[in-house]
Parts: C-alpha cells; sequence; structure tokens
C-alpha cells in the first residue's frame, strides 16, 4: 500500500464561514424553513447535534450546524464540526474516478484484465463500471483473512495484498447478473488509479478534490489527526441511559468505502465547485451516472450506479450516498444544481437521509414542508413519554385514517423509536411503543421480540417470558429468544 501522510486537521472559520453566511441571505425564506425543519426533527429523533449543507447553482442556501457536537461539554455542533460520513465517502469516490476518468487514467469501460495481469479468466472481461456499481461478482472481505485481522494489522495490508485474497476466490455470481454491497469492487478500482499514478487513493483524493475546494476540515478518519474537542462523534447509550461517544474503525485499504470525515462547510464549497465546472466538467456526471447501463436497479425507482445510490424526485435524477447508517447522507442533482448534505452525531435514527430527501422534495418538487407527510414515528416519538399506551393507540388510528403521516417503513421506524426510549430507560414509553407495533403487527416475530426484551428490561420477567414465546413460535429459529426462554424458565 502507498501509505498515506498523517493529516492535522486545520479547521478555520476564516476560510468558508463568511461564504456560508454572506449568500445564505439571497434567500431568506428558503433558509428559514429548512432551518425550522431541521430543528423540529433533531428534537424529536433525539440527535444531539448535526450541520447541514444546501447548495442551489451558486448560491449556498444554508450552511450551519445545530446543538451540541459535545453535550457534556456543551460546544456547539456548527457548519465547521467534522461528522463522520461512513459510506456517505463513496460521493468522494465516484467524484474521484470520473477525475480519473477525466485525466486519462481510467477507462470505465475497459475490461479488468487490461489493468490487472494474472486475473483468473472469468474476472478478465469484467468493466471497470461493474466494480463501482457492485454487479461484478467479486468476493468480499468477509470470505478472507482480512477481516479476522487484529485492527494493528488490518492497518498494515494494502490494496494488492488484500487484492491477492480475493484473487484465488470463485465469483459470488456472473459479472452483472447481481447486485451485493461490499467495498472490494471499489478497493480495486482504487488500486488501478494507486497503480497508474503512483499516489495512494487518499492523496489521490487530496490532490484533486480536497485541497483545490479548499476543504481543509475533511479527512479520511485512520490519517487525521484531531484535538479533542475537534474529533467527530458516533453517540449512543450506554448501560446507564446516557449519551457515550461510540468510535469505530474503517481501514485506509478501504478508503474508497467509508472512513472519511467531513463538515457542512466543505461540503458547501465542493457542490459551488461541481455547479462551477471547477471539479468535473460538465456533463461527466450525467454521462458516466447517469448511464443506464450503469444503473442497476434496486427497487422500483432506486438504482445504483458508479459508488452512488441513485433516487428520483420527480423528474429529476439525483445521486449520492448514505452513511453509518443514519449519520451521513450526500445527494445532489444535476439537473438543478442542487445539493443536499447531512452531518449528524448519533446514529440509528434515520435523520440524516429523511432531513435530505425532505428538503429536497421542498426544492426540486416545490413541495412544502408543511405537505409533505411526515413519518408515523414523528408523531409517535413526540407523545410516547407523555401519554398512556390507549392515547398512543387513539393517535396512531386517527393518524391512520388522516393524510399527515407516511407509514412507510412504519414497523421498522416504530422499532427504532421504541429502542430509543428503552436505551433512555424511559420503561413505560418503550413498552408502550412495543404494545402498539404487536397490536398492528401480530405475525411479527420481531415485534414480539422486541416487546419481550423491554418488558425483560422493565423487571417484569413473566411478560417477557411470555412474549419471547409469541415470538419464537412465528420464528423458530430465533435463537436469541430460546436462548433467553431457557434462562427465564
Amino acid at each position: 500500500m502507498i501509505k498515506p501522510a498523517l493529516r492535522t486537521l486545520t479547521i478555520a472559520a476564516a476560510l468558508t464561514g463568511p461564504i456560508c453566511f454572506s449568500l445564505q441571505a439571497q434567500q431568506p425564506d428558503l433558509k428559514r424553513e429548512i432551518e425550522r425543519e431541521v430543528a423540529g426533527f433533531q428534537q424529536a429523533y433525539h440527535v444531539p447535534g448535526l450541520s447541514v449543507a444546501v447548495v442551489q447553482a451558486n448560491h449556498i442556501v444554508l450552511c450551519e450546524g445545530f446543538g451540541l457536537s459535545n453535550p457534556g461539554k456543551k460546544i456547539p455542533f456548527d457548519q465547521h464540526t467534522v461528522g463522520r460520513l461512513a459510506s456517505a465517502t463513496k460521493f468522494f469516490t465516484c467524484l474521484g474516478m470520473l477525475v480519473a476518468q477525466q485525466k486519462g487514467l481510467i477507462d470505465l469501460n475497459a475490461p479488468l484484465g487490461s489493468y490487472i495481469d494474472g486475473v483468473p479468466t472469468d474476472w478478465r472481461a469484467i468493466p471497470l463500471w461493474q466494480l463501482l456499481n457492485l454487479t461484478s461478482g467479486i468476493p468480499g472481505t468477509e470470505k478472507t483473512p482480512f477481516d479476522t485481522l487484529p485492527v494493528p494489522q488490518q492497518r498494515l495490508v494494502s490494496e494488492h495484498q488484500l487484492f491477492d485474497m480475493l484473487r484465488v476466490l470463485p465469483l459470488d455470481y456472473p459479472p452483472g447478473s447481481k447486485w451485493s454491497y461490499r467495498q472490494t469492487g471499489y478497493m480495486t478500482a482504487a488500486m488501478i488509479v494507486e497503480d497508474k499514478t503512483g499516489k495512494s487513493w487518499p492523496q489521490f483524493l487530496e490532490e484533486n478534490i480536497l485541497a483545490p475546494n479548499g476543504m481543509t476540515g475533511t479527512a479520511h478518519n485512520d490519517i487525521a489527526i484531531y484535538s479533542e474537542d475537534q474529533a467527530p462523534a458516533n453517540y449512543v447509550y450506554n448501560d446507564s441511559g446516557q449519551f457515550v461517544n461510540a468510535p469505530f474503525f474503517f481501514p485506509v485499504v478501504l478508503a474508497t468505502g467509508g472512513g472519511y470525515n467531513t463538515t457542512a462547510a466543505d461540503m458547501a464549497q465542493l457542490f459551488l465547485a461541481i455547479n462551477g465546472g471547477k471539479t468535473l466538467s460538465p456533463g461527466i456526471l450525467r454521462d458516466q451516472v447517469f448511464n443506464r447501463e450503469r444503473m442497476f436497479l434496486l427497487g422500483d425507482s432506486d438504482f445504483y450506479s458508479i459508488a452512488s445510490e441513485i433516487k428520483k424526485f420527480g423528474p429529476y435524477l439525483t445521486l449520492g450516498h448514505t452513511g453509518g447508517p443514519d449519520l451521513a447522507s450526500i445527494r445532489y442533482c444535476p439537473d438543478k444544481e442542487i445539493g443536499v448534505a447531512i452531518l449528524a452525531d448519533r446514529n440509528t435514527t434515520g435523520i440524516a437521509a429523511l432531513l435530505t430527501s425532505r428538503i429536497l422534495k421542498r426544492m426540486l418538487l416545490d413541495s412544502p414542508f408543511s405537505k409533505q407527510l411526515k413519518p408515523i414515528a414523528f408523531a409517535i416519538r413526540q407523545q410516547a413519554a407523555h401519554t398512556s399506551y390507549e392515547q398512543l393507540l387513539q393517535l396512531y388510528v386517527k393518524a391512520k385514517e388522516g393524510n399527515a403521516y407516511s407509514f412507510d417503513n412504519e414497523e421498522d421506524d416504530l422499532n427504532n423509536a421504541g429502542y430509543e426510549f428503552l436505551n433512555q430507560h424511559n420503561y413505560p414509553a418503550a413498552l408502550h411503543i412495543f404494545q402498539l407495533i404487536v397490536h398492528e403487527h401480530p405475525t411479527s416475530a420481531n415485534a414480539f421480540d422486541s416487546l419481550g426484551e423491554a418488558f425483560l428490561k422493565a423487571g417484569d420477567k413473566k411478560n417477557a417470558l411470555e412474549n419471547y414465546k409469541k415470538s419464537l413460535a412465528l420464528n423458530p429459529a430465533n435463537d436469541n429468544a430460546k436462548k433467553i426462554i431457557q434462562q427465564l424458565q
């Protein structure tokens, strides 16, 4: 592996701060609308802090933070606060690969065998774009010794060493026939770029994406050197129901798949650069990423292309990626030159992708926030701590009869809300939510499992046992229920 140098982050308000505020004044009403929407969801979803960057053409509509980056020290989360991107890192990977294509370093249509000698016969014809839209069939790291290595040893593994672990394995499926989320395709493409340039992938990104656009707060977490108060956070509840930071590791050898951190101010700069044609030639995102051959259909209107989740908003295609899964969301619409980035310091809430979607509906489809359906979990989260189960059920029933709330993915969203209160040790609120879920989903093994867990943590072993038995009856393969039933009987 070509070793990237450690980098001390300079997060200076002097560089990007004035831009963030002077341009916001040009769209004050929209700015205030977004601020109110973000603040409302932040409070309902109990997220300590987050930041938002919204850019349209050559204007920064909004670039600011909300809440706290360090609740203990009461440090504000502002536009220069570093947030973890996790898999949203792939937005940088997409841009980096397109820069490499633009510079003639790679050809995304060229076969893998033209870049790497001695690859297995059925690997040779795989075009580079299939490495990046996750349809190549190349196995993931879980089938190699890499995943079993301790962290210090993973830090020493190079791209070529990891590729050598992969190349002895058969393809998981014929190239182009399926889609499977894994990091090894991106890594292989980065290895090719490194071989062409003699520079590590982080160095390539630094020289071609980050430094030219003044992104001084952006770097891979395993390379950056942060002061104690600058380090990005990932807050979870501990056993006492208090927020604690839970750092996680992502190796540099897989830096194309995750591990980068950034700020709202840096993302605003990047969106401006893309819109101004500074980073990429005009049209390359449409030509390369929205190429129909490369867009693998994942759902009714969702696709995956060059390191990008493709989503439609009305007639408009957007590209980007989520990460964490809920720490970050980046989304960009080339047709309207609109970019949105959300960075949060708490995972498993869904807030980053949710806010990104709502902001884009407001800007692309002229859909006022007041007319957009809120998730039913939004209302339940707001009321669960203050109402009885009967009142919560009544709220749910009335909401279902009305047209103000969305019930898409409702069971999972409510389950997350239930665990929110369970982790806070607010057992009555958690029990009310889980009871609501089993009432509405009486055939869900997971719902009864969650309710059993809530009763157990609340000290009610009798009801815990009853609900774990119901879960096991619905799903005989539920090993967790089997284990706890044995303990309780």
